[in-house]
């Protein structure tokens, strides 16, 4: 052969982009993999590290061919679920074929890799070489691979995210990778292989709790939550982004009547869960050391009488070098029996200092007016429903969160409770035998009967 020819295949699993994060899977029988660098199961490798590092080496020197498979969700649990993973004798489940690859090729994984189906878009609109877009192994017998040049191949699988089996549709599109490399195989073509994703979610989530991941939806509005993404750009430190995810909003309104007489009853409640784009704003000072994150409603329906009230709600943070921290909330209330403009609203007692590297995430988070001692004022407290908040994002994700949980919880309380408990009585039930003793002495046969006085 004039030059070796070395097909890639890329599978991947496609739907609208709900999550980023997705596993790659690459295997060859003939290309050592050892260049390409290995990747631990907690870090994300973003997509340019992805194409500059992985997938431009597949383009060497020799003349390579690219094929890639394009399906559409693929979460690294659905190769726990459905691959048998537990099972000592497995075949691999689902994906027999693609397990039969990695075992007996050279094969690398990478668990998470951010936008990777975006990676091999970029590195098809450079590719040197012909690219031609596939769906079938009959359309793959067809091409002519024998002219010794670059190749790229695309080959679109069926739906999973759209199937009522997923397990089916997993193992059909595994056999249809199985027929095409046996097809390669078959006309001696040499290959290296990726399985990788577009997606590996089929649905947004509700909280963006630890490992969850979000990417801003192309509506302008949501019926359960809303996901907000703001960039600045600073004269000094360029630029600075802002991640925020919000599931609702619950506002009460206490008058100073009703705070005296009937403290807990809420006469003016709101409850927001439809937001739109903007609703939400956010400041940065000049060199962004701090930020205030605004969330401002017009014209909201109070459903007892109708009448349109305006929120106002606003959250700073000051930025550290190494963490942010949250300052006092404002709450504006204003419409009619009710005037609060930027009351201070302090938080139930959780922690409000957060390391740089994570995210912020509470399921309740609860303010509460801080000057509860002035009657004379309008009272109120909101809450936050499945907040999740970070500034200076430095992927297309949010890191790992730290949760608003204290450090004594209820459940703690219950464990040490009974703890504490359980060790009063052990303690004085080694009290009381430690404090048992025997005689000093003892009647004697031969002499007097022992009599002890009662002092003794």
């Amino acid at each position: 052969m004039a030059a070796m020819r070395t097909i890639i295949i890329l599978v991947l699993i496609c739907v609208p982009a709900l999550s980023s994060d997705v596993p790659v899977l690459f295997w060859s029988p003939d290309r050592p993999l050892s260049d390409l660098p290995q990747a631990s199961s907690g870090n994300n490798i973003p997509e340019d590290i992805f194409l500059q590092k992985y997938l431009t080496p597949l383009t060497g020197k020799d003349k390579q061919v690219i094929i890639a498979f394009l399906q559409d969700k693929l979460h690294i649990n659905d190769i726990s679920k459905y691959a048998d993973v537990y099972n000592p004798a497995s075949n691999g489940g689902a994906f027999r074929n693609i397990k039969g690859f990695l075992d007996s090729h050279f094969s690398l994984e990478l668990p998470h890799v951010l936008h990777s189906h975006k990676a091999l878009e970029s590195m098809s609109h450079h590719f040197p070489g012909a690219v031609h877009r596939i769906s079938s192994p009959a359309d793959l017998a067809n091409l002519d691979l024998s002219i010794p040049q670059h190749y790229l191949l695309v080959v679109q699988l069926e739906s999973v995210a759209a199937a009522k089996d997923p397990r089916s549709t997993i193992a059909a599109n595994d056999e249809m990778i199985g027929k095409m490399a046996q097809d390669l195989k078959d006309r001696g073509i040499q290959y290296t292989a990726l399985y990788t994703a577009e997606t590996s979610q089929e649905k947004l989530q509700e909280e963006a709790h630890t490992g969850r991941r979000l990417l801003q939806t192309a509506s302008n509005t949501l019926t359960s939550g809303f996901f907000y993404n703001m960039s600045y750009i600073g004269p000094n430190n360029g630029s600075s982004t802002l991640f925020a995810y919000l599931k609702s909003i619950w506002v009460c309104m206490y008058s100073s009547w009703d705070r005296n007489h009937q403290p807990e009853f809420c006469p003016y409640n709101f409850t927001l869960s439809q937001f739109k784009a903007e609703d939400f704003s956010v400041e940065w000072n000049d060199n962004s050391s701090s930020v205030i994150f605004t969330m401002e409603f017009r014209d909201v329906v109070y459903n007892v009488s109708l009448e349109y009230y305006n929120i106002t709600i606003m959250l700073p943070m000051k930025i550290d070098i190494d963490r942010y921290i949250f300052g006092d909330a404002t709450l504006s209330v204003i419409g009619p029996n009710i005037s609060m403009v930027n009351e201070v609203m302090a938080t139930d007692g959780y922690d409000s200092i957060v390391s740089i590297l994570y995210s912020y995430h509470c399921t309740e988070m609860v303010f509460r007016g801080a000057d509860v001692n002035n009657a004379s004022i309008p009272y109120g407290r909101f809450v936050l429903h499945g907040f999740q908040i970070q500034p200076n994002v430095t992927t297309h994700v949010f890191s790992l969160s730290q949760d608003c949980v204290g450090w004594m919880t209820t459940a703690i309380w219950m464990a040490l409770f009974p703890l504490l408990i359980c060790i009063i009585i052990l303690y004085f039930g080694l009290y009381m035998i430690l404090s048992l003793s025997t005689n000093d002495r003892f009647d004697d046969p031969k002499g007097k009967q022992l009599v002890i006085n009662a002092q003794e």
